[in-house]
């Protein structure tokens, strides 16, 4: 069952602490985790949520204006973006693509089932 936490509270309470060790102990269960950050909130760096006791993450971000249920449906279901589009100047083989695209797979049936 999908669960959505939001945490709030004052300066140095372990918000971001205890959002990085669920996120790490849903991982560990086999469940896919989903980090969000206020675009604005660059202190661990863009696209990152971090704590003060050294561990962090790679986190997705969200402008004012977005809808934050289209942007969770959008990461549930689509496919991600070929990586000759994310980063078209960095000459990646076809074949390297294709595989890292299908062990990408939102479907865990599609992805590679083994390794050869």
């Amino acid at each position: 069952m999908a669960k959505l936490y939001f945490h709030f509270s004052t300066m140095n309470a372990g918000k971001s602490t205890t959002l990085l060790q669920a996120a790490h102990n849903y991982r560990e269960r086999g469940m896919r985790t989903y980090l969000l950050t206020a675009q604005f909130d660059n202190r661990a760096g863009d696209g990152r949520i971090a704590s003060r006791i050294g561990i962090g993450e790679p986190a997705d971000t969200f402008a004012p204006g977005d809808d934050l249920y289209a942007r969770i449906r959008q990461h549930l279901t689509d496919a991600p973006k070929p990586l000759h589009e994310q980063a078209p100047d960095a000459a990646i083989p076809p074949k390297i693509e294709q595989i890292v695209l299908r062990a990408l797979e939102k479907d865990p049936n599609r992805r590679y089932q083994k390794v050869e």
